[in-house]
């Protein structure tokens, strides 16, 4: 049973095909672009957390190219305390 088990672990290991470089790179060219999505979002939020208490403000914008995210660093979500 045993050589049975060492006998199929060779066959899949042999049988695995050696994925080229190239047909990698092929899959990720192209003309694909994500430009303007997901962008004009600007939100201001209250966070009312006992330890926040202020605006959570911030937007997301495109300048076609990059997505650009502003903001003033306060969570827009309940914070926990660490020890």
């Amino acid at each position: 049973m045993n050589k049975y088990y060492l006998f199929l672990f060779i066959f899949f290991l042999f049988s695995c095909d050696d994925i080229d470089i190239d047909i990698i790179i092929g899959y990720c060219t192209g003309e694909y672009s994500t430009a303007n999505v997901l962008t004009d979002i600007d939100e201001n939020i209250f966070n009312d957390d006992e330890s926040v208490n202020a605006f959570s403000t911030y937007s997301w914008t495109s300048d076609g190219t990059s997505r650009i995210l502003n903001g003033n660093g306060i969570p827009n979500h309940e914070v926990g305390t660490f020890p």
